[in-house]
């Protein structure tokens, strides 16, 4: 007797229709967020095990000497692709498509 009218006015009340959703979405992700920010925070506060630190203060490389110096790969393939770029060309060209497949 009672769910019958609850259902007529959900469907003809447009705030519980789409506003009682919304007010949940919003109220459930700024749990979710808080959750997810204070695992930032408790990764922080991990202690390194020294013998790590060690190795890691040993290794020359970093992450901005990486994004600094281009590797020879990228350079290649730079300049490949500017090739085909400014040549129009493809890939694949009509030739090697009409090739017989051997198996």
């Amino acid at each position: 007797m009672f769910a019958p009218a609850v259902m007529r006015a959900f469907r003809k009340n447009k705030t519980l229709r789409y506003g009682v959703p919304m007010l949940l979405l919003i109220v459930g992700g700024s749990f979710g967020l808080r959750e997810f920010s204070q695992i930032r925070y408790d990764v922080v506060k991990i202690k390194m095990d020294p013998e790590l630190g060690k190795k890691l203060k040993e290794n020359k490389i970093s992450l901005e000497s990486e994004y600094e110096t281009p590797s020879l790969m990228h350079s290649f393939l730079a300049c490949i692709c500017c090739y085909f770029w400014i040549t129009g060309d493809s890939f694949i060209d009509d030739a090697f498509l009409k090739q017989p497949v051997e198996l």
